[in-house]
């Protein structure tokens, strides 16, 4: 009598492995999308910190000045340069997200309108650095 009531539980308890299974997977899913929404918008926000000083049309007055704004412009060069490994990061884990099947479609359009608007704007910076 025992046997048949055990064998009813183990299946009712199979039963719920793959939802929670998929559950996971989708929790885990927003988790890296929030994530990632977050760095996209940081790093459009260190885009747009920069931007000012990289398109500036101040050349400066003096000898002085002019070696101070180049010292800067070198440094912000520097900069790009190391962030460079950061931003194409992020564009390959928008690519990721995107191509999840537990990622949702609202997702994949807020991740990628960022990811699009961080290029145009790093694209700005580095020809403005460069």
């Amino acid at each position: 009598a025992m046997q048949p009531r055990l064998e009813k539980l183990g299946e009712r308890f199979d039963d719920l492995l793959e939802p929670l299974a998929d559950r996971r997977n989708r929790i885990q899913t927003a988790k890296q999308f929030h994530q990632l929404k977050r760095n996209l918008q940081d790093q459009i926000i260190w885009v747009d910190e920069r931007l000012p000083r990289a398109s500036s049309s101040d050349y400066g007055n003096s000898l002085h000045q002019v070696q101070k704004l180049l010292k800067r412009n070198q440094n912000l060069s520097m900069e790009c340069d190391a962030a460079q490994s950061r931003v194409d990061g992020l564009y390959e884990k928008v690519d990721e997200l995107c191509a999840k099947s537990e990622t949702t479609p609202e997702q994949s359009a807020q991740i990628t309108k960022l990811a699009s608007s961080l290029r145009e704007k790093w694209h700005e910076l580095t020809v403005s650095v460069a």
